[in-house]
């Protein structure tokens, strides 16, 4: 009869417990796959910060050797600011009653400049079309000083 049945509240008895003999070598099971665990992490942290340091280093290679990208750049934007300084200039030594004029050379580089910058060509080729107005620029500044009013590709006209 158990404590429900009898409806008595009964004590605890530990000793009517089974006593419990655990195989022998059980303790050095669990020691075992203890050790197997923490190797297993050991083995997993090793191989992660390899991968993250083998990461680190391309990426500070290819930071490294990064190429003329940047550099183009550059003489881009230098070749754009000198293209300002010469068109400035242009104005200068046209004569003062006479206003710039523009000629088809130039009409065209510039829509080929707006071109590329709106199809987001390279630094090359934007280089290589700011030097090319900037050519362009420096015979108009040539043509102007030697008193030439109109210049084109078929000929000049001097006053």
């Amino acid at each position: 009869m158990t404590m429900i049945e009898s409806g008595k509240p009964q004590r605890f008895d530990a000793s009517a417990l089974p006593t419990f003999a655990p195989d022998p070598a059980l303790r050095a099971r669990i020691l075992a796959s203890h050790a197997k665990q923490q190797q297993s992490r050991r083995v997993r942290f090793a191989v992660g910060s390899g991968a993250l340091a083998a990461s680190l280093a391309l990426v500070a290679v290819m930071l490294v050797h990064r190429g003329p990208t940047a550099p183009l750049a550059e003489t881009a934007s230098a070749a754009q600011v000198e293209s300002r300084g010469l068109e400035l200039e242009w104005q200068r030594a046209m004569h003062s009653g006479s206003a710039p004029v523009v000629t088809p050379r130039l009409r065209a580089i510039d829509a080929q400049l707006q071109s590329a910058y709106d199809r987001g060509a390279d630094a090359r080729e934007v280089s290589a079309l700011w030097a090319r107005r900037n050519a362009a620029l420096r015979q108009l500044i040539q043509v102007s000083s030697e008193g030439i009013v109109a210049a084109n590709d078929s000929g000049m006209t001097r006053l």
